[in-house]
């Protein structure tokens, strides 16, 4: 189902997009299908990047699958009418999860000026680094930049200004309005306590909850409630489409946990490990543990609480992973064994 604002037709003028081949085209800049939430961090991206004051760049951070490129491309389809320069938005990372370089990057970005005039808006989404970034970042009075990565970016708004979002996952309700407006409202409604239940078998996270929608939705006869009773058996497996790796829990999170370091990638695993009442802490040292967040594998605790956290569908995602053999780089998605 469309999301409210999603059948408004998008401009013809002023908007150049700059697809991840590299091919220039014009394939129209739309909202997000189901888009749901967000609301406080939409409210302050847009200012920040139509401000007329200050640095107009904003990075949008956190774990794997956790919704940034939805609400990037959510963000810059709301606020294309103050850009009559056009948004281009460019895919840093390829669809197997190797970053593309920043010479690559470069000969697929529009240059300066560009050619329809006026202000512009830069999506730069998934980037691997603030080395990736850094040097593709336009003057500032030539374009707004958004970029999304699971990785904080410091160093991007050390030297360049800006605001950094870290998303943390969808609330209850958040949840179920994604659910309703990708699988449709009177179906989730008739089943809203399973709704619920399949939202936290998915964690409350957006490329979970989109994967469930869409096995709901290719098979209208499966009630909600097995569909989440069926995933709860083992929800790393089978919260995967088979069409698409960009929909595919083990592709997406394989491919974060074959970016870290080796040494890193053992101290992931190690949190799957961990008993129920075990410190975080007990995974690895604080340098590495920090290294973990810098990554978006791993949270800063809140104020008075232990000093990390661990979404708890990543938490499930070390435990499944940890079963077998530690993954080797590249793209780890499933353990050798069961």
């Amino acid at each position: 189902m469309p999301s409210a604002r999603e059948d408004e037709p998008a401009p013809d003028s002023g908007w150049r997009g700059v697809p991840a081949k590299g091919r220039p085209g014009r394939p129209g800049l739309a909202a997000v299908p189901g888009f749901a939430g967000r609301e406080a961090d939409r409210r302050a991206i847009a200012a920040r990047l139509t401000s007329t004051d200050g640095p107009r760049l904003v990075v949008v951070s956190g774990a794997p699958g956790i919704g940034k490129s939805a609400l990037a491309h959510q963000c810059a389809y709301e606020v294309r009418a103050e850009f009559p320069g056009g948004v281009f938005t460019l895919a840093l990372t390829r669809p197997d999860g190797s970053p593309l370089s920043v010479d690559e990057a470069r000969e697929l970005l529009p240059g300066p000026g560009g050619a329809e005039g006026g202000r512009r808006l830069l999506v730069l989404d998934d980037a691997a680094g603030a080395g990736q970034v850094l040097p593709l970042l336009p003057a500032p009075e030539d374009a707004a930049v958004l970029v999304t990565s699971r990785r904080g970016l410091a160093a991007v708004v050390a030297t360049h200004g800006g605001a950094v979002h870290r998303l943390d996952v969808l609330g209850r309700d958040e949840a179920y309005a994604l659910l309703a407006g990708l699988v449709g409202a009177d179906r989730i409604a008739a089943e809203a306590q399973a709704a619920a239940e399949l939202a936290d078998v998915c964690g409350h996270f957006p490329l979970a909850l989109r994967i469930a929608a869409g096995r709901l939705l290719t098979r209208p006869g499966l009630s909600v409630a097995d569909c989440a009773a069926w995933l709860a058996e083992e929800p790393p497996a089978r919260l995967a489409l088979a069409e698409d790796p960009r929909l595919s829990v083990p592709e997406v999170f394989g491919q974060a946990v074959g970016a870290l370091s080796p040494e890193l990638r053992e101290v992931f695993l190690r949190l799957g490990t961990l008993g129920p009442r075990a410190p975080l802490a007990d995974a690895g040292s604080e340098t590495e543990l920090e290294q973990l967040v810098e990554a978006g594998m791993l949270e800063d605790g809140p104020p008075g609480q232990p000093p990390y956290r661990l979404h708890s569908f990543l938490l499930v995602y070390a435990r499944w992973l940890a079963r077998g053999p530690l993954p080797a780089p590249g793209a780890p998605t499933a353990p050798a064994t069961r």
